[in-house]
């Protein structure tokens, strides 16, 4: 209604790093989500460690707001809030996976299995990780939707494109960590004149595959919106190939700037990609290189791909996304959906 004051809303972060992707996912939000919120950003005064957390839980003051919203990976935030007033995002299950022992059994209370349980509203963003989230904790089954990540990256943020030299084609790889699967690239790669571009921290063992390979690669780390759109620009396909993800931002930033992904089989990726993608089986560098073959010879399967990469991206605007966590708000506050 016109006379209706703006839902005031707490967004609640982890402690900000240099290259936090969540981070630029919720940026992107809040032009959209500002017309019709008040918006205050709340960002967790210490980090992720074991102490970061305790003292996170400590002295956190979360303030006043019709809603709090934490934006993801600081999950066991939750206890400090009201169950009815809080939304949770998950962005995936990844600690899970990687954590086993006492720290995996500590992780598992706190990340999620006291978070889902306490929390009413819970958000997801694919329906792979709502799954994964059901089939953890059975007993919240219902109560997870499922709302998608937006696109974060714009055309406008792009200086400009350096062309390629025929036969010496630039790939990108976005992410390190042992899921994101950058052994089965460098694999792939062996014995091409295809140059690497690597976006993420690496360590000895990849570098030393790296050398013992004979892949020419380059490495960056921590950049700018600026310098990662240029990083998209200056390269002629994006390899995304992980094991596991919740959702694959990546591929969408691909798609937005015109770039070829050839990306994992696996749920999850085909449902971000949608047809805007080439996809291949992720264990296998043969054929991970056959699909990078195929985008960079034949002109025809490109245009294809990038036609339907535009279309995709449709799906994942800022508007559309901050739409749906609007009507969660108010949902959450007995308000009902906008007209």
């Amino acid at each position: 209604m016109a006379n209706e004051p703006k839902l005031r809303i707490g967004l609640i972060s982890r402690k900000p790093g240099r290259f936090n992707s969540i981070e630029r996912v919720f940026t992107s939000l809040l032009p959209s989500m500002s017309t019709s919120a008040e918006i205050h950003q709340r960002k967790l005064p210490f980090g992720s460690g074991f102490w970061g957390i305790l003292l996170n839980l400590l002295f956190f003051r979360p303030g006043k707001a019709d809603v709090f919203h934490i934006t993801g990976e600081c999950h066991y935030i939750s206890l400090k809030l009201p169950a009815e007033k809080t939304v949770l995002t998950i962005h995936d299950l990844g600690f899970l996976e990687r954590r086993k022992g006492l720290r995996g059994y500590v992780i598992r209370k706190l990340f999620f299995e006291w978070p889902v349980e306490k929390t009413r509203w819970i958000t997801a963003v694919s329906d792979a990780t709502k799954a994964h989230i059901e089939r953890e904790f059975p007993s919240v089954a219902g109560k997870v939707r499922v709302i998608p990540n937006p696109v974060t990256i714009s055309p406008s943020d792009a200086i400009s494109r350096e062309p390629s030299v025929e036969g010496h084609r630039r790939i990108l790889q976005v992410g390190t960590e042992p899921h994101k699967n950058l052994k089965a690239v460098i694999a792939a790669l062996a014995g091409s004149d295809h140059q690497l571009l690597i976006l993420g921290r690496l360590g000895g063992e990849e570098r030393a595959l790296l050398d013992t390979s004979g892949v020419a690669f380059k490495n960056e780390e921590f950049l700018s919106d600026e310098e990662l759109s240029e990083a998209y620009l200056s390269s002629d396909a994006l390899v995304f190939c992980s094991l596991f993800e919740g959702f694959g931002l990546p591929i969408l930033e691909a798609q937005r700037l015109g770039v070829p992904v050839i990306t994992s089989d696996i749920a999850v990726l085909r449902e971000t990609a949608g047809d805007g993608a080439l996809f291949a089986d992720p264990n296998d560098p043969v054929d991970i290189r056959r699909k990078l073959e195929s985008i960079f010879c034949d002109g025809n399967l490109r245009a294809e791909i990038r036609d339907k990469a535009i279309r995709n991206i449709a799906r994942f605007s800022p508007e559309l996304i901050s739409q749906r966590y609007e009507d969660i708000y108010r949902e959450v506050t007995g308000r009902g959906a906008e007209n």
